[in-house]
């Protein structure tokens, strides 16, 4: 038999038990005409107490309860309690939020924009990211059917903001949240700050260098004073621009970009400049400005430095000092423990590099393992192109060196990977 109702609910669970209304009396000292009320439907709501102190005697499931009593309750303030109830059970049922936020919002005891900021306000005090997550969907998908815009752009704001945060499914996020867009004018200058600058940083991570620049631009444009994230975005502007070969446009931004006070930016500075020089080939100016920069540079910056001058060394055949930078590995501190889009690229770079070294020093069972870190590095991020790069490579010399069976198994395992996590088909390399 389905179980459709609160009373129903207590009733079976009360005989499965095998338990009766006289014992439930004795114990928890509810009378037994309450609870036979309950089950006989009399008694549609009953209150939170008697029924939560029944559901624990019983082992009746919280999220079971609730979602029986939403049914027939339509009380705003009943609705946050329940609200609250099961969002602070640590096994909560997401369909069961869900439920809830939208019967609140759609409780015609209060109005809906009222029900919106309450429900938004809730949202922003709850600790579970889940939650927030489901909150703020809720709250824009309701909006967005009900036709009002400014909770459609705070609910895909505050929800891009968290889905943001997984750098598995970064592109994809990126393109849904460029939505938010056509209610940008429903945000306040602060808000779309955020959003922009936000925007513009994720976009550096996939390589979507005009879209950081364009992001970036915007969210200057808001006359807003000077904070960190402001900087940051400023900053992966100017390296936007740099991979796009702008080198005039590098330097014209540094003129106002130097003007931030924060910790990193002198070093942002200094280091960009070298590596402006780098990609002109100035390296007898930029390979003492790196190396200034490689011993005053906070550690998380240390690895970026070090892939510069291991690209100079490289491409001057010194053996000698790309090996001297490889000895002292243990000083970048991220390489294992990459935090961001950009470490994990540089972590997968630094990698190559020194896999193609060790390859080129006849360390074959070295620079396999340096090549299965790097690649490991861009699976991670599904940095599908870099992979493919590599993996072209291994297979380009081993087909020449005659010991590409080795490692086979290992790449083919990777590779459908991240294909996989690309969302294509994988096919065997």
């Amino acid at each position: 038999m389905k179980i459709e109702t609160l009373g129903e609910l207590v009733r079976e669970y009360r005989e499965r038990n095998e338990v009766t209304m006289g014992q439930l009396q004795e114990k928890l000292g509810i009378n037994k005409g309450v609870i036979s009320k309950i089950e006989k439907g009399d008694t549609k709501r009953p209150e939170f107490k008697t029924i939560f102190t029944l559901a624990d005697e019983l082992n009746i499931p919280h999220d079971k309860i609730i979602d029986r009593y939403v049914n027939v309750e339509s009380r705003p303030p009943i609705l946050h309690e329940l609200l609250i109830k099961i969002t602070s059970e640590t096994d909560f049922d997401a369909q069961l939020v869900r439920k809830l936020a939208l019967k609140y919002i759609e409780s015609d005891k209060h109005e809906t924009e009222d029900a919106l900021e309450s429900l938004y306000q809730y949202a922003a005090k709850t600790e579970d990211v889940e939650i927030r997550l489901i909150l703020y969907v809720t709250i824009a998908e309701y909006a967005r059917l009900r036709g009002i815009p400014p909770y459609i752009a705070k609910g895909l704001l505050q929800a891009y903001l968290i889905k943001r945060a997984n750098l598995k499914t970064k592109a994809k996020t990126f393109d849904e949240a460029k939505e938010i867009l056509y209610y940008i004018d429903f945000l306040s200058d602060r808000e779309k700050a955020v959003y922009y600058f936000r925007m513009a940083l994720q976009a550096f991570g996939i390589k979507r260098y005009e879209d950081c620049i364009e992001f970036c631009a915007k969210g200057l444009e808001l006359k807003i004073s000077n904070t960190e994230l402001k900087a940051r975005a400023h900053g992966a502007m100017i390296n936007a621009y740099y991979e796009m070969r702008k080198y005039d446009e590098v330097e014209h931004e540094l003129n106002t970009f130097i003007h931030y006070e924060y910790t990193f930016v002198n070093e942002f500075v200094t280091y960009t400049i070298a590596i402006v020089k780098v990609a002109k080939k100035e390296y007898t100016i930029a390979i003492p400005m790196l190396e200034k920069c490689l011993n005053k540079i906070s550690k998380p910056q240390q690895l970026y430095v070090v892939i510069e001058l291991l690209k100079i060394y490289d491409d001057l055949n010194n053996d000698n000092e790309m090996q001297k930078l490889f000895l002292n590995e243990e000083f970048l501190t991220f390489l294992n423990l990459p935090e961001s889009n950009s470490q994990y690229l540089s972590v997968g770079k630094y990698f190559e590099i020194k896999g193609n070294f060790q390859i080129r020093q006849g360390l074959i069972d070295d620079g396999m393992i340096s090549y299965m870190q790097s690649l490991k590095a861009f699976t991670e991020i599904n940095a599908f192109e870099e992979f493919i790069y590599i993996s072209n490579n291994i297979f380009q010399h081993f087909n020449e060196s005659g010991i590409n069976a080795k490692y086979t198994g290992q790449l083919n395992e990777m590779y459908i990977n991240i294909i996989n996590k690309t969302n294509g088909k994988g096919r065997r390399i």
